[in-house]
């Protein structure tokens, strides 16, 4: 997850305020960094970011913190070795923020889609079209522009793709028994998640970030509850991609119980074919289990795809993280079991990462909703 930078963040109603950012035992490359304060000492603001050592520009974003008067200042950190300290100088002057250019670039087409370039190359699309049953991200393109999720059912005819379970919709949420309605498939008598609005749709030279509102109903269209859903895509080099991904949700109809099931991501991602295990590819979770014997709803803080053999612009794997962050039990695992009931409030974010690199990577189980510790793309 994200590395969380150490500093006193009331300080930054002044005009420049140092923040320190530590390794700590682990190494971190292509890393977000995110530190928070309160949205007055920001307020129409230009926030600018230097290496302190170096006086270079450093990117940065500031973006609102959804349910909290605060706003978050994000940045990526190209490369921190185990112990490493670097120091950066933020600077908040008079005047309105300037236009974001470059780095992530988000296209709403109609009522249908959300494009996404980074650097200019497509990435994905945030499908929201009320022909679908849910909401959900494809294509979803690895590093060096090649598909990491399955293509169908969206795409037909893909040489050697499966075609089981078409409600496996690439990137997506979904849970199989909310008070009984089936959000998970798309058999008869299924329920949905309709889109109702964006929340934010932007832009920007660090992320670009997709916040929507949906509303669970079952077969007759009776609304369960409330979900807020936040996607942010970060501009890193091409041989890392990476997505967080946080779903909150609301149990604004009354109580919501969602059921113990198989059937259930929350977040969800079918995996490209070539990385299924009757394929030759792996399966690895943060503990060394492997593949489904050993995996199987199995708690982890991260799993790890992989496939078995791939040309060498194709990355080699590819892994979600999660971290909970909630009054509901939650815990990351392969096609996971869980039973919980919804509240007010109850978040869980998780991210996707996508890696060149073909060494296994060491990762650190985030420790709190609001200090994640850093498990990006780390170095082995």
């Amino acid at each position: 997850m994200q590395l969380a930078a150490s500093l006193l963040w009331r300080l930054l109603g002044m005009a420049e305020v140092t923040l320190t950012v530590n390794g700590g035992i682990h190494g971190y490359v292509s890393c977000p960094v995110t530190a928070r304060c309160g949205k007055s000492a920001c307020a129409v603001k230009q926030v600018t970011l230097t290496d302190a050592k170096t006086g270079a520009a450093v990117p940065c974003q500031v973006a609102p913190v959804t349910g909290a008067d605060q706003v978050e200042l994000t940045w990526i950190i190209d490369k921190l070795a185990p112990g490493e300290e670097r120091r950066y100088v933020c600077k908040c002057e008079d005047g309105a923020p300037k236009p974001a250019t470059g780095g992530v670039e988000l296209t709403q087409v109609g009522e249908q889609r959300v494009d996404v370039k980074i650097g200019g190359e497509a990435f994905t699309s945030y499908n929201f079209s009320r022909e679908f049953a849910r909401p959900f991200l494809h294509p979803l393109i690895g590093p060096y522009g090649k598909p990491v999720t399955r293509g169908f059912p969206m795409l037909k005819g893909v040489p050697g793709e499966t075609q089981d379970h078409p409600h496996h919709r690439s990137f997506w949420v979904a849970w199989g028994d909310v008070n009984g309605a089936d959000n998970w498939s798309e058999q008869p008598n299924h329920g949905r998640m309709v889109h109702q609005k964006f929340n934010a749709l932007s832009s920007g030279p660090v992320f670009g970030q997709i916040s929507t509102t949906n509303f669970w109903v079952d077969k007759t269209g009776q609304k369960l509850l409330e979900e807020d859903r936040d996607i942010r895509i970060y501009n890193l080099p091409a041989s890392v991609r990476a997505v967080d991904l946080t779903v909150t949700l609301r149990a604004t109809e009354g109580q919501v119980r969602l059921g113990d099931t198989k059937e259930g991501g929350i977040c969800s991602i079918r995996v490209a074919t070539s990385m299924d295990a009757k394929k030759g590819g792996q399966i690895e979770n943060a503990y060394g289990g492997v593949n489904e014997k050993e995996t199987w709803g199995k708690r982890a803080s991260a799993t790890r795809r992989r496939a078995a053999s791939a040309p060498s612009a194709w990355p080699p794997a590819w892994t979600p993280r999660r971290a909970a962050r909630s009054r509901t039990p939650t815990a990351a695992s392969m096609r996971r079991r869980l039973g919980a009931s919804a509240r007010t409030g109850a978040t869980t974010p998780a991210r996707w990462t996508a890696t060149s690199s073909a060494s296994p990577s060491s990762t650190t189980p985030a420790t709190s909703a609001t200090r994640p510790t850093g498990t990006c793309a780390t170095t082995a």
